[in-house]
Order: C-alpha cells, then sequence, then structure tokens
C-alpha cells in the first residue's frame, strides 16, 4: 500500500483499522487529534491515557474523546511529523492530519472519503490472494470476496473485536458514538465459540421448576447438548422455556402468558445465586436502576401453604402453591404479577424482595 500510495494512504488505512471511526470522520481528522487524560492510578501515581479528539457530525458529536493505544499514537505521530515538515509555513492548529494532494498549498484542507476509498480499493484488487476464515471440503482456505473489503468495514471490525473481548454493549455504544444500543448490536456477532462458552458455564447452574439442578451433574455441555439447547428452547421471562409449540412460534405461543414457570417441568430457571435459606435471588432487567431483584420460590412451598411478604413487611399475601393435597386436590396458584406490582410501589425499594414466612394451607 505504501509503495501503490505512499506513506500517508498507509497511516491512513492503519489508523482506521485502529480506532473504527467513519471514514469521513478520519479523513477530517485536524493535526491536534491526539490528546492525553490524566488520571491517578491506585499507587497514587500520575498517568496519561492517549485519547483520539474528533468529532461526529453524522450525530452532532463535537469533541468526541476516543480511548487509543501505543499503536495509534504512534501512526498519528509519524504522520504528524510528515504533514509539519510538508507545510512548514502553516500554522499547526490549521493543518489537517490527513491534507488531499492536489489543490491543497497550505495543507489546511483534509483529504476527501473517496480518497481514501479509491487507495484501499487499488490495494485490495492488486493483492495476489485474500483467504477468508473458511476452508474448503480439501481444507485450502477459501477466497475472500475483495469486494467487501473497504473502510467502513473496519468500523465493524473495530465492535467486533471489542465484542469478542468482552466490552460491555453499553460502554461499545459509547465507543461507537451512537445514540441507541440498538444501533450498536447491528455492528457485530456474536460468535459461535461465545455462545457455546456461555452454554458450558450456565448450562449446569439451570434449575428446574421445583427450585432444583436440571443437570446436578453436569460440569460441561456435550456437542449434542448444545446443539438440542440451540434449537431446542426460546427465551422467555425468568428463564427458558422448552415446551415445543412455545419453542417452534418463537416464545408466542404460550397458553398460560409465562404465568407456569412455577410449577411446569418445561421452565428452567437461569440461576444467578443462592440464598442463605435457600431461595433463589434472581437480577432481571427493567428497573429505572437497570437491576431488580426476586427471591424464587423453594422447592417446600410447592406443596405447602406459605405467607409471603416483601423486605419492607408493608405487603403480605397468604396463598396455596400448587401442589398435591391430602384429598388429591391441587392449589390455586400464587397471584405472582399482583404481588409484583405491589412490591413495585414500595418505596426505596426496585421491585420488591418477596420473603417466605410460616403459615399453613
Amino acid at each position: 500500500l505504501e509503495q501503490m500510495s505512499g506513506p500517508m494512504a498507509r497511516a491512513a488505512v492503519e489508523l482506521a483499522a485502529g480506532v473504527g471511526r467513519r471514514t469521513a470522520e478520519l479523513c477530517s481528522l485536524s493535526l491536534s487529534c491526539l490528546d492525553f487524560d490524566d488520571h491517578v492510578g491506585e499507587d497514587g501515581e500520575h498517568r496519561t491515557s492517549p485519547v483520539l479528539v474528533h468529532d461526529m457530525p453524522k450525530v452532532d458529536k463535537i469533541g468526541m474523546r476516543l480511548p487509543i493505544f501505543e499503536r495509534e499514537v504512534a501512526i498519528i505521530s509519524a504522520q504528524r511529523a510528515r504533514v509539519l515538515a510538508t507545510f512548514p509555513d502553516t500554522a499547526p492548529e490549521r493543518l489537517a492530519l490527513f491534507p488531499r494532494v492536489l489543490k491543497n498549498p497550505d495543507g489546511t484542507r483534509p483529504a476527501s472519503p473517496n480518497w481514501l476509498d479509491r487507495v484501499m480499493r487499488q490495494w485490495v484488487d492488486a493483492l495476489p490472494r485474500l483467504d477468508g476464515p473458511e476452508r474448503d471440503a480439501n481444507g485450502r482456505p477459501v477466497p475472500f470476496p475483495r469486494h467487501r473489503v473497504f473502510p467502513y468495514v473496519f468500523r465493524h471490525s473495530f465492535a467486533q473485536r471489542h465484542a469478542d473481548a468482552g466490552t460491555p454493549v453499553d460502554t461499545l455504544k459509547e465507543l461507537l458514538g451512537h445514540d441507541t444500543v440498538r444501533s450498536t448490536l447491528g455492528y457485530y456477532r456474536v460468535t459461535a465459540r461465545r455462545k457455546r462458552a456461555a452454554q458450558d458455564a450456565l448450562g449446569p447452574l439451570q434449575l428446574d421448576a421445583a427450585g432444583r439442578r436440571a443437570r446436578p451433574s453436569l460440569n460441561g455441555l456435550s456437542d449434542a447438548e448444545a446443539l438440542r439447547e440451540q434449537i431446542g428452547q426460546v427465551a422467555v421471562p425468568f428463564g427458558v422455556c422448552t415446551e415445543p409449540a412455545n419453542v417452534a412460534a418463537d416464545g408466542h405461543s404460550c397458553p398460560f402468558r409465562h404465568r407456569c414457570c412455577w410449577i411446569s417441568p418445561m421452565f428452567l430457571w437461569s440461576r444467578n445465586a443462592q440464598d442463605g435459606d435457600g431461595s433463589l435471588v434472581r437480577s432481571v432487567g427493567g428497573s429505572p436502576s437497570g437491576r431488580v431483584r426476586i427471591l424464587d420460590v423453594p422447592s417446600p412451598l410447592l406443596k405447602t401453604g406459605g405467607e409471603y411478604s416483601t423486605s419492607s413487611g408493608e405487603h403480605e399475601v397468604r396463598r396455596c402453591w400448587h401442589g398435591s393435597t391430602g384429598s388429591g386436590q391441587g392449589h390455586p396458584l400464587p397471584p405472582v404479577a399482583g404481588l409484583l406490582r405491589r412490591c413495585r410501589g414500595v418505596p426505596g425499594e426496585p421491585l420488591g424482595r418477596v420473603r417466605v414466612g410460616p403459615g399453613s394451607p
């Protein structure tokens, strides 16, 4: 690339791959785009961290400060030195980091995005081979489509690298300069390796409706079990459903409106933590703070009655849980939705904490 189009083209492509900015944002960088943030470490010493200062006109953000690494600092510093040597008579604050080559005697006019598209296309087309990650039947690498390599895809690669490294999606949203998480989700995919790692970690922790581990002796999922989980269950409130008709309808065919989770063998809890009394504490989204807490029903209560109240003690509900009695009759289900609604109204509690007290059916 440097032999074909010069050192500035190489610097622009390498920087685009490292910072994931839009092509127009990258080309319009000023010579003073490199800055440093001061902070104090845990040992009390002052340190500096490099940031890329740039504007994002597409989303009306001025002075965006993107954390970068020493590799990008070296690229910017080398390109800055070349620009200062080329335009010594122009004030540095007026210079562009990537000045256009023609009709730009003072170096203040930045290169256009079309220039970067053109030099990168010439470089990619001139490569003797471009292999993709896939292999054919003989084990040879499959050629990657050259038309799919252009400057903007570096933005997707930037998002994918951070997602694979475990960067939270809300943090990635800020790094990309998006207004909503929905926009960020379109820039990366959850790889099969990450899905399998999550299945192996959470599979042994799934609970059935009685609060027992669904796989008590399992340390990891086999390949067949992992595939079965991908096609044989669907996410529902508080866990997953394995009922075939509901799975086929992508979770939209539950005749009980997802209220069977207390008794149905088709429902599996997603375990988060276990409380000291044997109840299961769960954190789910939905509250203004982003987390709410409830307590799952311990298995003994599936066959007995109980008294349930919030941790504030202001709301109490006495009901009999579904299960067998001496006469063979089943008890009615507790009004879970109504209880949770009352818990939400308790000041100072995001959702409320359901506790089990003494009582009889």
